[in-house]
């Protein structure tokens, strides 16, 4: 729809479309969700499009609320106004839970911040971003990333939203063909997990054999000099170093990236006190060091609790009440 904070003949406008869409006379308002309101305001301003929407509803007879109602952050006093959704929605003087997503448009926002870089290319901000998907978060909305303007830049679009998606916005605009292909593709997880080695300013995907994952390059190489000492090169770095320590530089240049079945099961079972257990079939990484252990077969949940780690596993055959055992993740204790 048109919307203007500032200009009442635009938002009446706006008003006016409403109306038309959701006339059941037209045939289209069961075939929509609701509405989307550009160039918001303060949170006033998110009110009267919310009486708007209420004044259809009660034009033609449908329930309130049944529109829903998604905005576009485009200006520093709509981006304030994130703050007060949690407090103004649910507040018998309006219907602000037809909200349904938050979506964040930089160029306009740019023009309202006065924002201008020296190349005269948009301004990044990743705080509209950030903000917009904790506003989101707090209120119980979807955060969407707008438009990615440069439309030649598909390897930008898929920097911008892989940085999306550690900010929890789950979707972004697509403006083309091509855009359209990568916002449906590309953010997908892959179907196995792998493990990735950082060699300089590379990540190197370990190639896996016979349950092993495998280095085949010329940036590290390993030496065994005795049983515990180890001349590990890395680039034009060298380092002696005993087993433990050994064991503690591959960790920090390893890291897992997990498939879509790794996700589900973590967010269905292990994310306790900020310490996240991936389930990797029988094996378990932890996520913050990425140290693995084996368990037994049939164990599916690891439940953090007090700095230890209950084992439960699929044949609900639960270890006695009030036995502990010590993490064998180091990092978590």
């Amino acid at each position: 729809m048109v919307w203007h904070r500032e200009r009442p003949t635009t938002r009446y406008q706006g008003f006016q479309h409403m109306l038309q869409i959701a006339n059941p006379d037209n045939g289209a308002v069961e075939h929509i969700d609701g509405f989307v309101i550009p160039e918001v305001g303060d949170i006033d301003d998110w009110k009267k499009a919310d009486e708007f929407f209420t004044i259809v509803e009660n034009e033609y007879g449908l329930e309130e609320g049944s529109l829903s109602m998604s905005v576009i952050v485009e200006s520093g006093e709509a981006e304030l106004a994130l703050g007060d959704l949690r407090a103004e929605m649910g507040k018998p003087s309006n219907n602000l839970e037809r909200l349904f997503l938050l979506v964040d448009g930089e160029v306009d926002y740019s023009k309202d911040m006065r924002g201008m870089t020296p190349t005269g290319e948009l301004p990044s901000w990743p705080e509209l971003r950030h903000n917009t998907s904790r506003g989101a978060s707090a209120a119980g909305l979807i955060a969407v990333d707008g438009p990615f303007d440069d439309i030649r830049d598909i390897e930008g679009y898929r920097e911008r939203m892989i940085d999306n998606r550690a900010k929890g916005m789950i979707g972004i605009w697509s403006l083309t063909p091509s855009q359209v292909v990568e916002a449906n593709t590309e953010p997908l997880p892959p179907q196995t997990g792998s493990w990735l080695l950082t060699a300089g300013d590379t990540d190197i995907e370990l190639e896996q054999t016979n349950g092993k994952h495998i280095y085949d390059g010329d940036s590290v190489s390993l030496s065994v000099e005795d049983d515990d000492t180890h001349h590990l090169v890395v680039g034009s770095d060298e380092h002696t170093l005993d087993r433990d320590e050994l064991r503690s530089e591959l960790l920090k240049m390893t890291a897992y990236v997990p498939s879509m079945d790794d996700i589900v099961v973590r967010y269905r079972f292990n994310q306790f006190d900020s310490v996240t257990i991936w389930i990797l079939d029988e094996r378990s990484v932890c996520a913050r060091c990425g140290l693995w252990t084996r368990f037994s077969d049939d164990t599916v949940v690891i439940n953090l609790f007090d700095r230890f780690i209950n084992i439960i596993n699929a044949k609900r055959q639960m270890i006695p009440t009030g036995t502990h055992f010590k993490c064998c993740f180091t990092c978590c204790l």
